[in-house]
């Protein structure tokens, strides 16, 4: 015994599958869009939150710089870190240290950085 029509001509049947594809990309949208904001509320608070943390903390840029360039000469001393490449170039680890941390300050401020 054959399964009974639900649609009366072809015609139907494809502008009823039209209408259900059209449901469910505009379904998919929706989520796409809700998790779009959901994750935009969450980067802003993790901003929100580093920034307080800064605040707390008493934390300027250039108390920020200092720390991170300490640590590497520090490293440098260790013998951790190599000032030099494998020709003996210099690499200029400090002044390199110093501009990443002032790098990373500012994309922590503009939001681009999500922490320190």
């Amino acid at each position: 015994m054959a399964r009974p029509k639900r649609y009366e001509t072809n015609a139907q049947r494809q502008a009823a599958w039209r209408a259900r594809r059209q449901q469910e990309e505009a379904l998919a949208l929706d989520q796409q869009a809700e998790a779009e904001r959901v994750e935009q509320i969450a980067d802003e608070l993790q901003l929100k939150a580093t920034r307080a943390e800064i605040e707390q903390s008493g934390l300027t840029e250039e108390s920020y710089v200092a720390r991170e360039v300490e640590i590497t000469r520090q490293q440098l001393e260790e013998g951790t870190l190599k000032d030099e490449d494998a020709d003996g170039n210099p690499l200029h680890r400090l002044e390199r240290s110093e501009r990443y941390a002032r790098f990373r300050w500012q994309g922590v401020q503009d939001g681009s950085i999500a922490s320190l």
